[in-house]
């Protein structure tokens, strides 16, 4: 007998929630035998920023982005930008629902628009349609699993353009972006702190409106953002990517050190993650239930939102319009059902304030914590219905 199809979605889900928890722990215990104090976290944070990360996406989207094969999958950068609106009113919705602070508010809108799109997906899907097995009643090829990454580097290009530009401005939040008035939603607190940053919100409000705009929005021109865009410029022009990126090309010896380069990132962004929760969730501005409820927003009610749009888009669409894998379709309602970013922990560290990066902390902990049985039981659903 073969092994039901629930277990079989089980441990591929655990498999890849266990590999986070694990590397968190190294940060966890680095924390606890003081070797990684919140400082360090912080200088971390900015140096993976500025120096690893970019490399990451650089090569990654230079490596997997080519105009030929991108014709039959426009559908996925369209679908990151809805993906990202729908957090977006989801994390909206939590703010008015559990009366946010007003610090807190731009980093839980773009812990609710921004989902975890690669690390994750790429080991959950591998899982799955890696094995060429017949998981349920579809069976997977190797091209399936090739066309995967593809898949994933195609919703990429948009998702993390917007990412880097959107988030780094939330992640200021409003009150730091003077754009908190103390009136409705904010508390004792956020008054205490407002009455302290005085000083700073009138020189602010000396400004002309259009420096204050260009104040807000100067996070979103960062490094990330330009090694995104040029990553893509890079994919999309033949002979530079082939230079780049070929054994025998002349610029190879420099692709290959972003390469090794980038390949520290997620690791070193995870390992602080799980600095940031060596002594729990911090939840001194995201309490449990907001936490809990941003929690099923991301993983259970978007998800089910995605297999709406998904059943639409079977119906509307032309079957010659988009890959006729079954691959695609499982990448597109997986990534509208992830827990959010880690690269929100890193942008909080790197734009955000100290009790901001604990919010955000608190949100992916109860994330991962519902992921094994919540992520297993929406993916057991994609399968069924693809």
């Amino acid at each position: 007998m073969g092994t039901p199809v629930a277990l079989q979605i089980f441990v591929a889900a655990a498999k890849a929630v266990v590999r986070v928890f694990i590397i968190a722990a190294v940060g966890c215990w680095a924390r606890r035998k003081e070797l990684l104090d919140a400082d360090t976290a912080r200088v971390m944070s900015r140096l993976n920023g500025a120096i690893f990360l970019p490399c990451l996406l650089f090569t990654v989207l230079g490596k997997a982005v080519k105009a030929e094969q991108l014709q039959n999958v426009w559908l996925l950068p369209i679908a990151a930008a809805v993906h990202i609106f729908s957090g977006w009113v989801l994390g909206k919705g939590v703010c008015r629902a559990f009366d946010v602070p007003n610090e807190f508010r731009g980093p839980l809108v773009a812990a609710a628009s921004f989902g975890n799109t690669f690390a994750l997906p790429i080991v959950l899907l591998d899982a799955i349609i890696g094995s060429g097995n017949k998981v349920g009643n579809v069976q997977f090829t190797r091209e399936d699993n090739a066309a995967m990454v593809l898949y994933l580097s195609a919703y990429m290009t948009v998702l993390t353009v917007l990412m880097w530009t959107l988030g780094p401005v939330w992640m200021k939040g409003e009150d730091r972006l003077g754009l908190a008035d103390g009136g409705s939603g904010s508390s004792a607190g956020d008054r205490a702190g407002a009455s302290r940053a005085d000083p700073e919100r009138k020189l602010f409000a000396k400004k002309s409106f259009w420096r204050r705009c260009a104040a807000a929005l100067a996070p979103a021109a960062n490094v990330n953002q330009l090694a995104a865009v040029l990553g893509i410029l890079v994919g999309l022009t033949s002979p530079l990517r082939r230079a780049l990126f070929d054994e025998d090309g002349a610029l190879y010896v420099l692709g290959s050190c972003a390469e090794l380069v980038g390949a520290a990132a997620i690791p070193q962004v995870i390992i602080v993650l799980g600095a940031s929760l060596a002594k729990g969730p911090d939840h001194s501005l995201c309490d449990r239930r907001t936490a809990v409820a941003l929690g099923f927003g991301r993983l259970g009610v978007l998800a089910i939102l995605n297999v709406g749009t998904y059943y639409c888009l079977r119906a509307a669409i032309p079957a010659a319009a988009v890959p006729a894998s079954k691959a695609f379709w499982l990448t597109f309602l997986v990534e509208g059902a992830t827990p959010t970013a880690n690269n929100m922990m890193l942008q909080v560290q790197m734009y955000g304030s100290k009790r901001a990066a604990g919010g955000i902390g608190a949100c992916i902990f109860w994330q991962y914590a519902m992921a094994p049985v919540v992520l297993t039981g929406t993916i057991s659903l994609f399968l069924a219905i693809i």
